[in-house]
């Protein structure tokens, strides 16, 4: 078994876990959900597949998905039309 040379440890260091892109799935969303974070998810894979590896896409990737768990939350937040406040006292 041949091990990895400096330089293919330094790059792999450098390299997006496959696994962040599990991250990014709205399948098992439900609907409103997934109006959220399909569009993101559908964003990181392309960016996945058109950027080169390195730090800069990991980071942005990482960044992305946080953004997307922010819409996501945002998104469950937000009340049925016509419910109202809860009153005060």
């Amino acid at each position: 078994m041949e091990s990895a040379s400096p330089g293919d440890r330094a790059r792999g260091e450098n390299m997006m876990p496959a696994h962040i892109l599990d991250h990014f799935r709205f399948e098992h969303l439900p609907p409103r959900l997934q109006s959220v974070s399909r569009p993101i998810g559908e964003l990181a894979r392309k960016f996945d597949a058109d950027l080169p590896d390195g730090a800069e896409k990991s980071t942005g990737l990482r960044k992305l998905l946080e953004a997307k768990d922010c819409l996501v939350r945002a998104e469950l937040e937000r009340r049925p039309q016509g419910q109202s406040l809860p009153p005060n006292g």
